[in-house]
């Protein structure tokens, strides 16, 4: 009778060994080859929604859209009225989500800017944190220098009006879920710690942190966190103003043209 052939324990458990080492060699280049596409396509869908803000003003005397707060107008990525979320439980965010899709159709930008898609960074996940907000369709928030950091008006400035460094776009703090109270925030609300960033801990102090933005001009590129924390002023939820201690004002994000350092004026 001829001999069977098989592996033996000590064979298989080499190949099991072998396996796990290549698998921890290539994992960490396949995550990074995941987050240089997700950076990509966070970076285009800024892009995108600057050139739609960019045909609105073109359309529209050189006025901006409007940044949000929760005033009874329609603002860049809703229209109104807004069907507000928050609850915190999957069922209510499963409910409200498809309505708040609808309203986005009759935001300024829609007629421009068709996918909804494009208002999500694709390394924003729905979770409990998530359920928290009381806007679900948009990661990203706009300045609220566009209209003077004003809550009560709906004009808004033209966008020759701002420097093209400014900064008029960006990710909020997906741990911090009051900051997608609506489309619009200060500075000092906060910045994504999704890329590259710590979830926990001193925001401020995290070296390692990348936020993407858009600028007035039409451009989007990544920028540390803490460079956005040193020109915000840090965290603060003061009178529409920076916290206290910031004294290089107006910067690119403190920038209201009504305003000789960039905070909030009445419009």
């Amino acid at each position: 009778m001829k001999s069977r052939h098989a592996f033996t324990l000590i064979e298989l458990l080499v190949v099991i060994a072998i396996v796990g080492i290549l698998a921890g060699l290539v994992w960490p280049v396949l995550a990074r080859s995941r987050d240089r596409a997700r950076i990509a396509t966070d970076l285009n869908n800024h892009k995108q929604i600057l050139l739609a803000a960019h045909m609105y003003c073109g359309d529209n005397g050189d006025y901006l859209p409007r940044p949000g707060w929760r005033l009874p107008y329609s603002c860049w990525a809703y229209g109104y009225p807004f069907p507000w979320g928050g609850a915190a439980t999957a069922a209510a965010y499963e409910s409200i989500y498809p309505q708040q899709l609808q309203s986005l159709a009759n935001g300024q930008l829609y007629p421009y800017l068709i996918a909804p898609k494009t208002l999500m960074c694709p390394g924003d996940r729905v979770d409990s944190v998530f359920y928290q907000r009381e806007m679900y369709i948009s990661s990203y928030v706009w300045n609220g220098a566009i209209s003077s950091f004003d809550s009560s008006s709906a004009r808004t400035h033209k966008v020759g009006e701002f420097k093209p460094n400014d900064i008029l776009q960006w990710e909020s703090d997906e741990t911090a879920p009051g900051s997608f109270n609506d489309a619009a925030d200060l500075p000092s609300e906060g910045f994504t710690r999704r890329h590259g960033g710590a979830r926990m801990g001193d925001p401020t102090r995290d070296s390692r942190s990348r936020v993407t933005i858009g600028l007035f001009d039409g451009s989007a590129r990544q920028m540390p966190g803490m460079t956005l924390y040193q020109l915000s002023g840090g965290l603060g939820y003061g009178p529409f103003g920076p916290p206290p201690g910031i004294t290089s004002l107006p910067n690119e994000l403190w920038c209201n043209p009504d305003s000789t350092n960039g905070t909030k004026t009445p419009f």
